[in-house]
């Protein structure tokens, strides 16, 4: 009996200690990595450079050629995706800039950039080794299934999530493989989050694409 009143203790005593804080979203104050994003087929993948900037209340995505980001598609005339397009946000605002042909505008999500504790309400699924380094792994629903790795010195490590409806990819997967060791919790440069052209004028939107799904 004693023996397994022990057994019992070490194994709630080892469970009470495996279950670690949510994490926040990278530092929670501001960083930027470089993210390799792909979807469930694997159909398609391309690179972005993330800038987040929670104390400043912004963030960019900085995407390379050959993208297929939605918010980028979602401008008239870039329903293809292939050219680099750099999405910043502004409160609720996109600022969507096609360097390439020096044009921006700006449209309205209703979404609002990622909040540091966005994961504070998720619930523990376990840990995994990616790239070699211990991550913890947090589910979180929203619009959709969010699947959040990290590790205990706040470095994103994974994102996905399976999109309700996806014009890309039929399996509705979109994947963020954080490179990690490209990763700094840093103050921003500011110039980051400013287009290089102007960028007053509202994007012309594909019929029925008003908000990201």
């Amino acid at each position: 009996m004693i023996k397994l009143i022990f057994v019992l203790l070490v194994f709630l005593v080892q469970n009470n200690q495996a279950v670690p804080s949510p994490p926040l979203w990278g530092d929670g104050k501001a960083f930027d990595v470089k993210v390799n994003i792909s979807t469930g087929s694997r159909k398609y993948s391309w690179s972005f450079q993330y800038y987040w900037d929670w104390n400043n209340r912004h963030s960019a995505y900085y995407h390379d050629q050959n993208q297929m980001d939605e918010v980028c598609r979602y401008v008239q005339g870039h329903e293809s995706g292939k050219e680099r397009c750099n999405v910043i946000m502004e409160q609720e605002n996109y600022l969507v800039w096609f360097p390439d042909s020096a044009t921006c505008c700006h449209w309205s999500s209703g979404a609002g950039m990622i909040r540091p504790d966005w994961m504070l309400d998720g619930k523990y699924i376990g840990d995994n080794t990616i790239e070699g380094k211990l991550c913890h792994g947090w589910l979180k629903y929203g619009a959709s299934d969010n699947h959040f790795y990290a590790a205990d010195d706040s470095t994103p490590c994974l994102f996905y999530e399976h999109k309700n409806s996806s014009d890309v990819d039929p399996a509705g997967i979109k994947e963020w493989d954080f490179i990690m060791d490209t990763y700094h919790a840093r103050p921003q440069d500011q110039s980051k989050f400013v287009p290089g052209v102007d960028c007053s004028n509202s994007c012309p939107l594909i019929p029925g694409n008003k908000k990201i799904n």
